[in-house]
């Protein structure tokens, strides 16, 4: 599964377990919903390629997964975590 599916996919399952809509969490991050929904879909864009390589160059892979403070975090906070294939 590519990153940017891997990104959408997180963020679409956590924003059903929130309850929120599209638009409320467009609202919430400051932009528009559309964007989440590209976002959601996992459509690539040429900032996630670039990610993507520079992970699979360093031998990274990238794990989404909830934050314990997850309700506290800021909208800037990133969610994302990069760990090395090792584990």
């Amino acid at each position: 599964m590519s990153v940017a599916k891997q990104i959408g996919s997180a963020v679409r399952a956590s924003r059903r377990d929130l309850r929120l809509s599209q638009a409320e969490l467009a609202d919430l991050c400051g932009f528009n919903r559309h964007y989440l929904g590209q976002l959601e879909r996992g459509l690539d864009t040429e900032y996630v390629q670039r990610v993507e390589t520079v992970l699979d160059t360093l031998g990274l892979e990238l794990i989404v997964r909830p934050r314990t403070d997850r309700l506290a975090a800021e909208p800037s906070d990133p969610p994302v975590e990069a760990r090395t294939s090792d584990g």
